[in-house]
Formats: C-alpha cells, sequence, structure tokens
C-alpha cells in the first residue's frame, strides 16, 4: 500500500512536477484537394467558379457563390444528382488511381455554399446532400 503522507504540502501534485514537453507529429490522413477535377467538372457542368474538390473518406465538391442555395429543394437535389453524375465520369477518366478508385467505391457530397451582406452581417448558407456510392439514380432519390 501507499505511505500516508504526513501532511498535504509532502504530496506531490502534478503541477509541481516537471513534466518533459514531448512534440508529436500531425497525424495526415490523406485529404487532398483537386484544382483540375473541379475544372473538369466545371466546364461540363458550364458552371464558373469551379468548384473545390477534396477527396478524403468521401468525395466533397464544394461549390461557393453560384446561389444554389437558395434554389427550390427540387431543383437543387436535381442539380446534386446531375452533378455527381458528372463527377464520377470525370474522375474516372483521371490519370491518377487514386482518383479513379475513389470515384467508384467512395459517396460523393455536394456542398452549395452563397455568402450574402445584409445590414453590416455576413450571412452564409449552406445546403448539403450525400449521393451515395451505388450510383444507382432511383435509390439515390428515394434514400433522399
Amino acid at each position: 500500500m501507499y505511505p500516508t503522507p504526513k501532511s498535504p504540502t509532502s504530496v506531490p501534485r502534478v503541477t509541481d512536477q516537471h513534466i518533459p514537453e514531448t512534440t508529436m507529429s500531425r497525424l495526415r490522413i490523406g485529404v487532398v484537394r483537386y484544382a483540375s477535377a473541379g475544372n473538369r467538372i466545371a466546364a461540363a457542368l458550364g458552371v464558373q467558379p469551379p468548384p473545390e474538390v477534396v477527396v478524403g473518406a468521401r468525395v466533397k465538391i464544394t461549390f461557393r457563390s453560384i446561389g444554389a442555395s437558395r434554389w427550390a429543394e427540387d431543383r437543387q437535389v436535381d442539380f446534386a444528382l446531375q452533378i455527381a453524375d458528372v463527377a464520377r465520369r470525370a474522375m474516372e477518366v483521371d490519370s491518377r488511381r487514386v482518383i479513379r478508385k475513389r470515384a467508384r467505391a467512395r459517396a460523393i457530397v455536394i456542398i452549395f455554399e452563397d455568402a450574402t451582406l445584409r445590414r453590416g452581417c455576413s450571412l452564409v448558407s449552406r445546403w448539403e446532400c450525400v449521393v451515395p456510392a451505388s450510383g444507382d439514380r432511383s435509390t439515390t432519390q428515394s434514400e433522399l
């Protein structure tokens, strides 16, 4: 057993002890932005500016300042499904194997972000749709 301390001051505290600082390197998970894939998607859809494409656990495609976050929901969903189809086709012809592989196997998250300024306040609206990797359009619409 532990000896009973004689006085409260004899008990060492964690704050009194010297704890050496250890530096740890950050764990990189493999999230990479692909501007070339975004440019191909924008060209196929006729949209400017091109979206930001981030490939990680999911493929995230973010469109900014196109006004889509304020559209009617049916229009947003239809456009998101169209984007997912175009994105899969554009990524399947990419020269990089990691992009081709993830185009088939990962869900695609379509994000619309728009910012406005009202009475001095910056208002950011965001709409997000996750299109599963199944690729079956009828299943995708029923899941949404």
